[in-house]
């Protein structure tokens, strides 16, 4: 095989993996916010905050604190109403300011009390669970304070960044195993064989050049966005965020969330659209004409590996593929030219 022939194969593949590691990209997306993903994880970062440590796990008690931290008048408001369930969602992200005094207002019995003032703040902090995170960095916070609550407020901000760091790290290894999860189910339903895909490249000039193009289009727009545009998304979840910040009206807030709901189903329809372009190629895939009785114990292993390295592939993500892409689409460019440079004037 020669070496155009190869890269050609490889910009072919390489492009089914993009599109496809796009199409997880967008179901992930479509899952974490059907299952509100985020906001479990941030019940769970708060269980942690409030649970001393005593080796390992979560106890029953500090999930029941957790959830009547959220069930707090300070965070409840912010909550979604569901379309398919009659209840509220919780809320994904919450104020550092307001998720201490649903705290306090929750685990310290502070009910009625408005923790307007900096006395208020400490004696209900010294309420908190002894030895827990939140009670040890609150004190230490208060410290640094003085009497001054705005201060405090401040300083609280600020530490809660390291929370929300670890929070979305927590929330970003669950969702590696989700994608990776996802992916498998992707290889697996549609029969994304990487070991048939390449067969059928190379001995399919037709349908490799077909693909060689679709590469060369997608390497020219300059990044994965261009091909699903995850902009609008991006955007729609900042203006979200930043009027849970501002505490704007339940209505305006509302209107802000289902903006991002609107933009989740478009990115849905966009990684359709682009799986969809993909499968019109000719590139085999799917169950349809895979005949499962005629295949032996070989050809069953084969399938299995082939499966499998598609199921890896797609989980490396749409950016790990976009810049590949770029690179080995640069490569093919020069050596494109070479034969042309070789000719004699």
């Amino acid at each position: 095989m020669d070496i155009l022939k190869s890269l050609d194969i490889a910009l072919a593949m390489i492009v089914v993996y993009l599109v496809f590691a796009l199409g997880v990209t967008a179901a992930n997306e479509c899952l974490a916010s059907m299952l509100n993903s985020r906001a479990r994880w941030l019940r769970k970062g708060v269980a942690a905050l409030l649970t001393p440590p005593k080796g390992g796990g979560v106890p029953a008690a500090a999930t029941t604190t957790a959830d009547a931290v959220f069930e707090s008048a300070y965070i409840s408001a912010l909550g979604q109403a569901s379309g398919l369930w009659s209840n509220r969602f919780p809320p994904s992200y919450v104020p550092p300011w307001t998720l201490v005094q649903a705290m306090l207002d929750a685990v310290a019995q502070t009910k009625g009390s408005t923790l307007a003032t900096f006395a208020e703040v400490d004696a209900a902090v010294k309420k908190l669970p002894d030895g827990s995170p939140i009670k040890v960095a609150l004190t230490n916070l208060i410290a640094q304070a003085g009497t001054d609550l705005a201060q405090l407020q401040t300083r609280v901000e600020t530490w809660f960044k390291t929370f929300e760091e670890q929070v979305t790290a927590w929330y970003r290894q669950k969702t590696q195993l989700v994608v990776l999860v996802l992916s498998l189910l992707v290889a697996c339903g549609m029969n994304l064989d990487t070991v048939a895909m390449v067969q059928a490249l190379s001995t399919d000039a037709k349908l490799r050049a077909t693909l060689v193009d679709k590469a060369l289009d997608a390497a020219a727009k300059g990044n994965a966005s261009a091909l699903l545009d995850v902009g609008p998304l991006q955007r729609a979840e900042a203006a979200a965020k930043q009027g849970r910040d501002a505490n704007k009206p339940a209505d305006e807030q509302a209107r802000l969330d289902a903006a991002v709901a609107t933009e989740r189903s478009t990115l849905d329809r966009s990684a359709q659209a682009l799986v969809s372009g993909m499968a019109s190629t000719g590139l085999p895939m799917g169950w349809g004409g895979v005949d499962a009785k005629a295949l032996g114990g070989i050809a069953w292993l084969q399938k299995v590996v082939g499966l499998l390295l598609t199921a890896f592939a797609l989980s490396l993500g749409a950016p790990f593929w976009f810049d590949l892409l770029q690179k080995v689409a640069s490569i093919r460019a020069v050596g494109k030219n070479l034969p042309e440079r070789a000719q004699p004037k």
